[in-house]
């Protein structure tokens, strides 16, 4: 199949809206399935991703149905899930899996849950275990001779314990699994990280009516409050945002302007990095309107960037966005250092290899660190065939680095952008002059 070609463009200018957005999305199908009552959702992102979130609560019982521009969820409070007839397929969305793992953990269920090649290669210990704790069932059916836990998971709910659970390593998929699960659990549950992570899950709880406590860097559910139907807006989505954000700034001459995308504080990681490297980004907020996140525009124009050191606390915030980092430190002056962000190596690809063996096709100086990677940066940026390893956001970032290139370039197996961000190519079209 033909990859997606890329031609350099003069300039990305213009207003443009991103779809809904992705971590969003997943939870609100999942979260609305849970509530007692009826929701119903506006600005859902019809990727492969959250709809395969969708399939599956779709086969665990719960009636959703597609009216116009929103998705209507009949939530299951009163009744429960149910034994879906068979495996729940997440394709290659880690998120769905794990948050959807958490709300099986609850009910009288059982289920087997699996995904493609790349989201089967991915550590699922990091859920087995706070479950396993909690009293649910759970456990890999793996034939990988690794030994390594991953999918097919095998689960078994039905009575919970709340725990004081220590996550060794951030993250919010886990975070979330967590929570969910306690939602059913006797007792409070409590997650405790040393670095923050998103909060979606809190937040959209909260929104539904639960009663989520947040303190330093722990969050706790208490079981007693209940989640109700609610009308649900979905801001545009950031991690989409970043990469016309991303073009924006290495393209010389270019202006753009992104409507409507969600600022959640914990996603702004990426924004606050860019602002170091000297980028000239402005946002107009307009507060929180029909969404339970806030929102606003975002004003970018092609900027001179300097390199900067990347790492520590602010990694799990911007984990998603490095590869796209990566490509946009290539245009800085000075090197770009970024560390501690081996979370990259178990994602939907080793994205510290790929993203390192892609720079060096566009004849980029850059070095790969066991936790990271040091980029030389420089004007230069070759056009070729560029690999996205089956990658959304390797075959993403690539085509932003394209459209600064020297000349045209291919990214191979660009259908997986669809995981994500169906309309990619369109919205570049749009904008890129």
């Amino acid at each position: 199949m033909p990859g997606l070609v890329i031609n350099p463009a003069s300039q990305i200018s213009g207003e443009v809206n991103v779809p809904g957005d992705k971590s969003v999305s997943h939870r609100a199908i999942v979260l609305t399935s849970l509530a007692y009552g009826r929701s119903e959702i506006r600005g859902f992102l019809k990727s492969e991703d959250c709809l395969a979130t969708l399939e599956a609560f779709r086969l665990l019982g719960v009636s959703i149905e597609e009216k116009g521009d929103k998705i209507v969820v009949e939530g299951v409070g009163n009744s429960g899930l149910k034994s879906p007839p068979k495996p729940l397929d997440f394709g290659n969305s880690g998120t769905g899996l794990r948050l959807s793992a958490g709300a099986i953990a609850g009910y009288n269920v059982k289920a087997v849950l699996t995904g493609d090649e790349s989201l089967s290669s991915r550590p699922m210990d990091r859920i087995i275990e706070p479950l396993k704790l909690m009293g649910c069932k759970i456990r890999s059916v793996s034939k990988d001779k690794s030994r390594k836990i991953t999918l097919p998971l095998e689960i078994e709910g039905g009575s919970l314990e709340g725990i004081f659970y220590d996550m060794p390593v951030a993250s919010a998929q886990v975070k979330s699994c967590i929570l969910i699960a306690g939602l059913n659990a006797r007792g409070t549950t409590i997650v405790h990280s040393n670095y923050s992570s998103r909060d979606h899950t809190e937040r959209m709880m909260n929104f539904m009516g639960g009663k989520i406590l947040v303190s330093s860097n722990s969050v706790a559910v208490n079981p007693d409050k209940k989640l109700h139907g609610v009308e649900l807006d979905i801001p545009g989505d950031f991690s989409g945002a970043a990469f016309l954000i991303g073009a924006a700034l290495v393209v010389k001459g270019s202006g753009l302007v992104i409507k409507n995308v969600g600022l959640n504080p914990t996603r702004m990681g990426f924004l606050n990095v860019l602002e170091k490297m000297g980028a000239c980004i402005t946002i107009k907020e307009r507060g929180y309107g029909k969404y339970q996140e806030p929102v606003g525009d975002i004003n970018i124009k092609s900027s001179v960037l300097q390199g900067v050191e990347i790492s520590g606390d602010i990694i799990p915030n911007i984990i998603d966005e490095i590869p796209l980092l990566a490509v946009i430190a290539s245009f800085a002056k000075g090197r770009t250092i970024i560390k501690n962000a081996e979370e990259l190596r178990v994602k939907e690809s080793d994205r510290i290899a790929n993203i390192v063996r892609n720079l060096k096709i566009a004849g980029v100086t850059v070095i790969e660190k066991e936790d990271g990677l040091i980029i030389d940066g420089s004007s230069k940026f070759k056009g070729g065939v560029f690999p996205s390893y089956k990658d959304h956001r390797i075959a993403m970032s690539l085509a932003i680095g394209a459209l600064a290139a020297d000349g045209p370039s291919e990214i191979k197996e660009a259908e997986f952008i669809n995981t994500s961000f169906p309309d990619f190519e369109e919205t570049l079209k749009k904008v890129a002059k």
